[in-house]
């Protein structure tokens, strides 16, 4: 048997003893919980109070005076009557009643932080008491069981649920596989619950023992609060092993984008930081559970607070950095990064809440935003190495919407920081709560209507993307022209959807600052109509567009000819067309301009070739020499797929002054016919000349008669070249 199997047995016999014996003694906790309070006050009710130890009552007091809600109504109470009788506050500017109260508040801070100096290790030593007589009214073997009952039970949990896992396993360790979006991103999923289910039923178990043993309410609240702890940071570890991999054998399997020194390097420090603050919560958590005065934890979680301020110092120059990056950026980036954490702990120790998350927030919400598109990004383009291509519907709409959930937490964090209720800002009509409503509305707006471009934008890429490059004249059967078409009409489509949806949502923009939209939307007609006027070639060259389009009259990749234009049509907008000749201009034609158009990409081609022999050829002989090179050219793997049908002779054409003119028919697909013709002739001249046909050309033929009559005329020329001068005198 598997060794595995032998230590699960060994920790379910001990975990079986643990929970028998704490059932057997669970009526005696409930008797001893009942006789003697559990809570911080009564820890040790049968001693009296010594010089070192302050009464209960004293202890009590203090905590109550060290609260801030008793202590601001203290505050209020003494200066309630010094008030009345003082000048009135009228006389002072809100902002100097602002400036003084936060001061005087902050004053009385220090003051209380600065006491607790002096009194915190007698704080620390009587919460310690506390936590110790709870401890020895439970004994030290009860003691044992109860803290090692829960991480026993959990880690039988955790275990029974991996060989479950291992036996029944899908095979999702790597994303960089083909498929759709929503594929890859299920197996994101499936690996992390599979890294977190074990940890599920680890936390469940490890509850449940702390509900079934009862034990007291003081050693309950820490034990649970630590047990707490170690999930969060286990819980941690597993997500950022499942984001990060910082394993180099794993790297294809990373959903960050990140090289793998830079991902064992955030997520030691991301653990490092998520468990020194949970411990210190749950540390502050216990000290407050044994009755440590407010001032003395506060003074506590400061300390632990520089710890956490450590860290992120030490990150934040010692991450690793590119080695494109400049090193004069890099290190303004750090210090002002070191800057906005230092201010950030002092806001936070100085009790400014408002200011803390506000800083908070403007730092980390541009590099969370970041970091999800990086991400979503990453996942998306796994199977493809190409980062050029755009991303799914699928990404699109996950990043996106991670991006405006972001945005809007941060919002409402933000005015619950500055005491802002969002739910009661329909019923206030001040003017804070209408820039506030109207900035919200404005916000909300602008996040739908990029959800929905981008949505848009996303869909249409992808469709056009899937279609493929339609070649000059390469349109097939039904299935590639209507591609071609889909191709030339969805840019359009996406244009005029960009414009739909920037004019209503800067319309509901206004709308939703107060601003009346009717005298815009009825200025925009009049000003349409006058536009209209103005612009009557403009608007001409948009209308013919259009109906070239529904006519369906060329599309991307075609060959065309108008006027004197004419060449394959690469793109078009909403008022011209751009054409590429095939020397290389580039024609940008307005529509109002094309006219008729000539589409020389449609269907099939049909070129005439007249052929000119000589009248002793045998025209027969001529007719099948010219269908059998025919034959041979649609047998060309090459030539014959541009063949709608091989070529061959029609006949005589006309008798010309120096020979016969015969006809050839040639049918194929636009495009393939100035190959196809290329080679018919080349075929026809080889074949005739090896079978003895000839080719007529043109001939001058000059004849004489005889010799008398040739000396007759040759005197008549030299008596008329005689006689020229005298009559010319």
């Amino acid at each position: 048997m598997p060794a595995r199997f032998h230590l699960s047995g060994l920790v379910l016999a001990v975990f079986t003893v643990a929970m028998l014996a704490l059932f057997g003694l669970r009526p005696a906790l409930a008797a001893d919980a009942a006789v003697q309070p559990a809570d911080a006050a009564s820890a040790a009710p049968a001693q009296p109070a010594t010089a070192t130890e302050p009464p209960q009552e004293v202890t009590e007091l203090m905590r109550l005076l060290a609260d801030p809600k008793v202590k601001t109504w203290i505050e209020q109470t003494v200066a309630a009557t010094p008030a009345t009788v003082a000048q009135p506050a009228a006389q002072e500017s809100p902002v100097g009643d602002l400036m003084s109260e936060r001061l005087r508040r902050l004053r009385l801070h220090y003051l209380a932080i600065s006491s607790a100096i002096d009194t915190w290790p007698h704080d620390i030593a009587a919460g310690l008491g506390v936590i110790s007589s709870a401890a020895a009214r439970v004994g030290p073997m009860l003691l044992f069981l109860i803290v090692v009952t829960p991480f026993a039970a959990g880690a039988i949990a955790e275990a029974f649920a991996r060989l479950v896992l291992t036996r029944y396993r899908i095979d999702t360790d790597s994303i960089a596989r083909p498929g759709s979006d929503l594929d890859r991103w299920l197996s994101v999923a499936l690996r992390l619950m599979r890294r977190i289910g074990g940890l599920i039923l680890f936390t469940l178990a490890g509850m449940l023992t702390f509900v079934l043993t009862d034990p007291p309410h003081v050693l309950e609240s820490i034990l649970s609060g630590y047990f707490g702890a170690v999930v969060v940071v286990r819980f941690t570890l597993a997500l950022t092993e499942m984001l990060l991999s910082p394993d180099p054998a794993q790297g294809a399997a990373r959903v960050v984008p990140v090289d793998d020194a830079s991902a064992l390097f955030w997520q030691r420090r991301i653990v490092v930081f998520v468990g020194w603050l949970v411990f210190g919560i749950v540390t502050i958590g216990a000290l407050h559970t044994a009755g440590v005065p407010f001032a003395s934890q506060q003074l506590d979680a400061y300390v632990l607070g520089l710890g956490l301020l450590a860290v992120a110092i030490e990150a934040i120059w010692r991450r690793p950095s590119r080695p494109e990056g400049s090193r004069i950026a890099r290190r303004l980036a750090s210090l002002l990064l070191t800057v906005a954490a230092i201010a950030l702990w002092v806001l936070w120790v100085g009790e400014a809440l408002q200011l803390f998350t506000t800083l908070l927030i403007v730092v980390a919400l541009p590099f969370a935003i970041r970091i999800v598109g990086a991400t979503v990004a990453n996942v998306a383009r796994k199977s493809s190495p190409d980062q050029t291509i755009p991303l799914g519907v699928t990404a699109v709409f996950i990043a996106r919407g991670i991006r405006s959930v972001l945005i809007i937490a941060a919002i409402v964090l933000v005015a619950r920081a500055w005491g802002i209720d969002l739910g009661d800002l329909s019923d206030s009509d001040s003017v804070l709560t209408r820039v506030v409503r109207s900035l919200m509305s404005a916000v909300v707006i602008y996040l739908g209507a990029d959800l929905i471009w981008q949505l848009s934008k996303a869909a249409i890429d992808a469709r056009i993307g899937g279609l493929g490059e339609i070649a000059p004249g390469g349109d097939k059967d039904e299935l590639t022209r209507r591609q071609a078409r889909l191709r030339t009409l969805l840019p359009i489509l996406r244009n005029v959807l960009f414009i739909v949806v920037l004019v209503v949502a800067v319309l509901m923009e206004l709308s939703a600052f107060g601003i009346d939209i009717a005298p815009l939307v009825a200025g925009a007609g009049v000003v349409g109509v006058a536009v209209g006027f103005g612009a009557q070639t403009l608007v001409k060259d948009i209308i013919s567009g259009m109906f070239f389009l529904l006519d369906d009259a060329f599309r991307v990749g075609e060959y065309i000819q108008s006027g004197s234009y004419k060449g394959t049509v690469e793109s078009f907008s909403l008022r011209s067309i751009k054409l590429r000749h095939h020397r290389g201009p580039v024609y940008t034609v307005p529509f109002g301009e094309l006219g008729a158009v000539q589409n020389m990409s449609r269907d099939w081609v049909i070129e005439k070739l007249p052929i000119v022999v000589t009248y002793d050829t045998d025209l027969e002989k001529a007719r099948r020499l010219i269908k059998r090179v025919g034959t041979d050219l649609a047998a060309d793997p090459e030539i014959g797929p541009d063949l709608i049908e091989p070529p061959k002779m029609q006949g005589v054409q006309q008798f010309g002054d120096y020979g016969i003119q015969i006809r050839i028919k040639l049918v194929a697909r636009p495009g393939g016919q100035f190959v196809a013709r290329r080679k018919l002739l080349a075929g026809i001249k080889k074949t005739f000349d090896e079978n003895g046909i000839s080719f007529a050309v043109p001939r001058v033929q000059v004849a004489g008669g005889d010799t008398a009559d040739a000396a007759v005329a040759q005197t008549a020329l030299a008596v008329q070249q005689a006689n020229a001068p005298a009559a010319g005198a």
